[in-house]
């Protein structure tokens, strides 16, 4: 009975520890992040920026930018849609990642729209100042 017990007790050790991993062939979840935020961003970029441009065609320029990404993070466009497939296939681990993404755009959000404080109106400690010299 001890060893059906212990055997149990390794096996859900086992089971547990790698949860968080990711398998070989696989992009790290944190890597991964990174990549589709950065495409997120590009598909930004070219559906405001580009697509007011007459001349250069927007699925093009996507293409492009996706394989700047790509090569920028050194991974291929078959490793980046495995992991993909991979990560959408576990919604656990993929509703963390999405979720840190979302994270990330609200906190860029956030700091974009907050106040500078350089920007701030000052208003001197002596309201005096801004009186008029009495006429005599």
């Amino acid at each position: 009975m001890k060893r059906v017990i212990v055997l149990a007790s390794i096996c859900t050790l086992l089971a547990c520890s790698g949860d968080d991993q990711a398998p070989a062939g696989v992009i790290p979840v944190k890597n991964m992040q990174t990549i589709v935020w950065q495409l997120m961003q590009a598909d930004e970029y070219v559906n405001m920026v580009l697509t007011k441009d007459t001349l250069k065609k927007s699925s093009t320029e996507r293409i492009k930018r996706y394989q700047q990404i790509f090569a920028l993070n050194k991974v291929s466009e078959a490793e980046f849609r495995s992991s993909y497939r991979y990560y959408l296939d576990h919604p656990d681990i993929a509703k963390v990642m999405f979720d840190s993404i979302v994270a990330v755009a609200q906190r860029q959000r956030s700091d974009l729209y907050k106040p500078k404080a350089d920007t701030a109106v000052k208003r001197p400690a002596d309201s005096s100042i801004l009186r008029p010299p009495p006429i005599r």
